[in-house]
């Protein structure tokens, strides 16, 4: 018997499908539970390592945002039991971690808009990746290191072999090349997109986002900032991110 958060979809044939994951992270890595409503439900392991900051409970609310999205109904918390089958719900739903937080925190988000063999998605990502280093070295930026599937948990997950067609961008308080870097991945790759928390695109640089004479300098070239809005920040350089 374990403790889940169950999500549930109803498709236009009737039928039901359910994904849940534990209430309980596992720091060693996320498991997930998921199938056709009423069957024995199937498990799939991510390990810490490749989860989003490496954190299994950061990663079950990132992929329960995305089910959200796609149509999947929160049902609260309930009992698994052993046979992976029977679901019972519980009075009282236990948070993620013992503590109340928010399904997914501010931030940019990435969903792949198409469906691609590995090899076609690769080889997208490869051409996208190679232009954007040669835009950020031409300012002295420097892109994530690498190869792009050699570059990081995100981009290892947008190279990846599984289903998953979306995943966590940026977060405030990372840096501002990070931010960079996907936006201009998203406007170099039709097909890859960018979106804030609650499911906006973001096609252009939100200001007022920077502190940083030389970072305003860095987004001009790159053609993120124009220059009325680096006008703006250089009067108010101890506002910070607020974004």
């Amino acid at each position: 018997m374990r403790e889940v958060q169950l999500y549930r979809k109803q498709n236009l044939d009737g039928t039901r499908k359910d994904w849940a994951y534990p209430l309980t992270p596992d720091p060693a890595g996320l498991t997930v539970y998921y199938g056709r409503t009423g069957s024995v439900l199937r498990l799939a392991y991510t390990p810490a390592q490749q989860c989003h900051h490496g954190s299994p409970g950061q990663e079950a609310r990132a992929r329960a945002f995305e089910k959200a999205r796609n149509g999947y109904q929160d049902l609260g918390a309930h009992r698994l039991a052993d046979n992976r089958r029977d679901l019972t719900p519980l009075a009282v739903a236990p948070s993620v971690g013992g503590t109340v937080e928010p399904p997914l925190a501010p931030g940019w988000y990435w969903r792949w808009g198409f469906n691609r063999s590995h090899a076609a998605r690769h080889q997208a990502l490869e051409v996208a990746y190679a232009v954007v280093a040669a835009q950020f070295e031409a300012v002295g930026w420097s892109p994530p290191q690498g190869r792009p599937d050699h570059g990081g948990p995100r981009l290892r997950c947008l190279w990846s072999k599984t289903e998953r067609d979306a995943g966590c961008a940026w977060q405030p308080g990372e840096t501002l090349g990070q931010a960079a870097f996907w936006l201009l991945l998203s406007r170099t790759l039709p097909e890859f997109s960018l979106q804030d928390a609650a499911g906006h695109g973001i096609r252009v640089w939100p200001w007022p986002l920077s502190t940083s004479g030389d970072c305003v300098s860095y987004l001009q070239q790159l053609g993120l900032l124009q220059t009325v809005v680096s006008d703006w920040l250089n009067d108010a350089l101890d506002v910070g991110w607020f974004y």
